[in-house]
């Protein structure tokens, strides 16, 4: 098992990583550089492709901590010299379908929230430019 400075040295690697997915400058100027094309008064985007890009942007963060995770969870768990997470090298026949279409259904319900959200905020800047 590993020592108290080896437990926060995993923290930080993963504290570290997830800022850099979270906070990656490229993908935020990107994403500033449409919401000023859309609130200029030439409203060069659409509220809709606003939206697009907005939701484009949350799944691509969503998507890249999906992939990060798992190698994290195997790195963590050799830092520790235990097999904790030994759940990554399972093989496809142990995932629960059922599982996986209720972790689906509830990220349409959360995509779905923010389309809603984001309509207000366009209809918002629509209405008091």
């Amino acid at each position: 098992m590993a020592g108290n400075g080896e437990s926060e040295r995993i923290v930080n690697y993963l504290n570290n990583n997830i800022e850099k997915i979270i906070f990656n400058k490229e993908s935020l100027n990107d994403l500033k550089n449409i919401i000023e094309a859309f609130s200029t008064s030439n409203k060069r985007i659409s509220s809709k492709e606003l939206k697009q890009h907005v939701v484009n942007y949350l799944m691509s963060i969503y998507n890249k901590l999906l992939n990060f995770l798992p190698y994290y969870l195997k790195f963590a768990s050799n830092q520790k010299g235990d097999d904790t997470f030994d759940f990554i090298t399972t093989s496809n026949n142990d995932i629960d379908v059922a599982k996986i279409k209720v972790e689906l259904s509830e990220k349409d319900k959360f995509l779905e929230e923010i389309g809603l959200i984001l309509d207000n905020i366009c209809e918002k800047i629509v209405k008091n430019p």
